[in-house]
């Protein structure tokens, strides 16, 4: 089946997410728990731009387009600005039941803006329960019952799975900002506290949630006062592989040129988050060279410094939360020097000693618990522990930002600093069996998707992309599209390609991908020679076919090849 996105992805291109294997694994486990009723509802816990939110749209998507019958999704971002309960009520229970109706009637427009409450009635015209259901609703909203309209209205989801045996799985984004933008009415000077109102619906085996909050320590807090109704799963960085893996799909996205080395760099010195990745290749700094390490050290010094670098505006949003609003010095240093002890955890004595620090007991851990509660510091596993994030794009960023004021040192001697420490990492991929050069799986098809369309952006010829062409001095086109494809022969089973690199003017490329440890296998060659038999017949006349391999290819299965006018290459083949 087709995959197509229902719901918009804010990441924009949908070949742009990659990875999160490991927790796509377990979001789908707990689906099948859910129709079990043994799901219990889960909070995601990652600090603003880890990728929740593309994970948690993803993960809407993939649900949507399996169409199980029985797993009806809901995703739905709590809204940052001022609004009443009533007006947020009625915006709840609207949109949840949009998108039921978009779900059932495969209608992804239903998902873009929530439907009103005729257009609703309409659609459930054979349906006397959910009639009856829209009519409470609005006699609350009619009532002007504010209380009563959203203890409604949060609920939906429960009475519906309840009545017909179905699972509504609700995915809510930002849940804490259920506890600062919504007001029992227009005149009320404090935001109703919303969050407490799901001590009962957390608890739902029928419609149960995946909250996410972009402030760990905030949805923390919230969850621990709802005793044992949420689970816990924090979201990390990518896997290496995966982060790898991002970076050559940015890079074919965006058309710049990297290498194995600066890809790995890159990827490492940002942590293998997702979006310091995406800032790498968006910064506007020019000249830009990816190609090199020495041209991705100099991105990521504009990009974690400020005012232009958008990874520095990023963590001064957190920052702006507690130092800023504050001017506490005591705050810096101590967040300075929690950094520079990466996650070492220290307790509120040793911080007291080292840093001289003339605070009480109460005042010290007061402070502590704000730059948790910021997303600042992080606890340790003791109440009485607590360590800096062991994050080092945000280290970049606060220690260019406040070294020179804390430790009375210029920006220049500051940046030193941090170069000699990234140069500790460019040693550490040279003497790391695996860092660099161990092309895997989904890391091996996108580094090969990028490698196609960066020969035919730059018009190579044939023969620099692989051995034994017929015309090595043609040059290529440039490339449409390079994805994955599936043909269908009439009256043959259907042919799954690995990468099929489409160009309106030059020839079409079929590239099988082999990434095995070992040798090619002689019935690996055979099969694709097989396959390109069945494909020839249906695909333009010029089509040429390319067998590429991560681990060198004997020459017996080269002769095979050659005499099938197939083309091949491996990674010690590759000129350029």
């Amino acid at each position: 089946m087709e995959w197509k996105p229902a719901l918009q992805e804010e990441i924009g291109n949908p070949d742009l997410f990659v990875g999160r294997q490991k927790e796509l694994d377990f979001l789908q486990l707990w689906v099948e728990r859910v129709k079990k009723k043994l799901g219990k509802s889960t909070a995601l816990l990652a600090r603003r731009r880890k990728g929740k939110t593309a994970l948690l749209q993803r993960f809407f998507n993939i649900l949507y387009n399996r169409n199980d019958p029985q797993v009806i999704p809901f995703y739905f971002r709590i809204p940052e600005k001022k609004t009443t309960l009533l007006s947020f009520s009625d915006l709840f229970y609207r949109s949840l039941l949009s998108f039921y109706y978009g779900y059932k009637n495969r209608e992804p427009d239903f998902l873009r803006e929530p439907l009103g409450m005729s257009e609703l009635k309409q659609l459930a015209s054979e349906d006397p329960f959910i009639l009856r259901d829209i009519a409470a609703m609005e006699d609350y909203l009619a009532m002007g019952s504010q209380d009563a309209g959203w203890l409604y209205a949060h609920r939906v989801g429960h009475r519906i799975s309840d009545k017909k045996d179905e699972r509504i799985v609700q995915i809510l984004d930002e849940f804490q900002y259920l506890d600062d933008f919504i007001y029992n009415n227009e005149a009320a000077k404090e935001p109703e506290v919303l969050t407490s109102s799901y001590q009962h619906t957390g608890s739902s085996k029928i419609s149960p949630q995946i909250i996410a909050g972009s402030y760990v320590g905030r949805l923390t807090r919230i969850i621990d006062k709802m005793v044992d109704r949420y689970n816990e799963y924090h979201l990390g960085s990518l896997a290496p592989e995966e982060a790898l893996t991002a970076v050559y799909s940015y890079a074919r996205a965006y058309g710049e040129e990297v290498t194995d080395k600066s890809a790995a760099w890159l990827s490492e010195a940002c942590d293998r988050d997702p979006y310091s990745i995406a800032c790498m290749f968006e910064s506007p700094l020019q000249p830009k060279d990816l190609s090199t390490i020495e041209g991705v050290r100099r991105v990521l010094d504009y990009e974690t410094t400020i005012p232009q670098g958008r990874l520095a505006k990023l963590w001064f949003e957190y920052l702006a939360n507690v130092i800023e609003r504050t001017n506490d010095t005591n705050a810096k240093r101590i967040v300075l020097y929690l950094a520079k002890h990466g996650t070492e955890e220290r307790n509120r004595e040793q911080i007291t000693q080292d840093l001289g620090l003339e605070l009480t007991d109460r005042e010290l851990d007061n402070l502590l618990q704000k730059l948790v509660a910021a997303d600042i510091l992080a606890q340790g596993q003791t109440r009485w522990g607590y360590k800096g994030l062991g994050d080092p794009v945000f280290e970049m960023v606060f220690r260019k930002a406040y070294e020179p004021e804390i430790a009375r040192v210029d920006l220049s001697v500051v940046r030193k600093h941090i170069e000699e420490e990234l140069e500790e990492l460019t040693h550490s991929l040279k003497t790391e069996k695996g860092r660099v050069g161990n092309y895997k799986g989904q890391t091996a098809e996108y580094r090969m998707r990028y490698r196609l369309a960066m020969a035919g952006q730059k018009r190579l010829c044939l023969g620099d992309l692989a051995d034994h062409a017929p015309n090595p001095g043609a040059r290529l086109e440039p490339f449409e599209t390079v994805d994955k494809h599936t043909v269908r022969p009439d009256g043959e089973d259907a042919v799954e390609i690995d990468l099929y690199a489409q160009s309106n003017t030059g020839p079409d490329l079929v590239v099988e991908v082999k990434d095995w440890k070992g040798k090619v296998n002689k019935d690996q060659v055979l099969s694709f020679i097989e396959a390109g038999k069945v494909l020839s017949n249906i695909m333009p006349e010029d089509t040429l076919f390319l067998f590429y391999s991560e681990e060198p290819i004997v020459d017996v299965n080269i002769e095979r090849l050659k005499n099938a006018g197939i083309l091949y290459a491996d990674k010690t083949r590759f000129k350029w």
